[in-house]
């Protein structure tokens, strides 16, 4: 009797987990949105930047104790950037576009552009660091050329 209700049991939640229609439940859509933000790293991306902006208040206040530092830190929750990007996508993204983007971000492409992001992103603020230099330098002999600077 006991192994009976148990298959009874089991087989009923196994039906309540599965919709009737056969259709998945709407998912809303900001969970649609957080679900992409995960997938493409976004709450370990607001993690990096909370750490070169902690730097970089550490550098511009050198007088401030490190604790103090050390407790401001503690209070920042990398999470409230995701709360914050989410209208961000719904105002350029249609929820068509959230779908396919989360059916890539889902395939091994693109968890592999994930997993390489942050190399990437390195990389290019180098480029980046370069090419602002070069700009400098030319704009810096352009203007000695035409008198500009003294």
């Amino acid at each position: 009797m006991k192994r009976l209700l148990g298959c009874l049991l089991g087989a009923l939640v196994l039906l309540n987990a599965v919709p009737a229609s056969g259709v998945e439940p709407e998912i809303p859509a900001d969970e649609r949105v957080r679900l992409l933000l995960e997938l493409t790293g976004a709450e370990q991306i607001g993690l990096q930047m909370m750490d070169a902006m902690m730097t970089d208040f550490e550098d511009g206040f050198p007088t401030v104790p490190s604790e103090f530092w050390k407790e401001f830190r503690a209070e920042m929750k990398p999470g409230e950037i995701v709360t914050l990007l989410v209208p961000v996508y719904q105002k350029h993204f249609s929820r068509e576009d959230i779908e396919e983007l989360i059916q890539f971000f889902s395939s091994s492409s693109g968890r592999r552009f994930v997993s390489i992001q942050p190399a990437i992103l390195a990389d290019s603020m180098e480029v980046g660091r370069q090419w602002g230099l070069q700009l400098a330098e030319r704009a810096l002999e352009r203007m000695k050329s035409r008198g500009l600077l003294n």
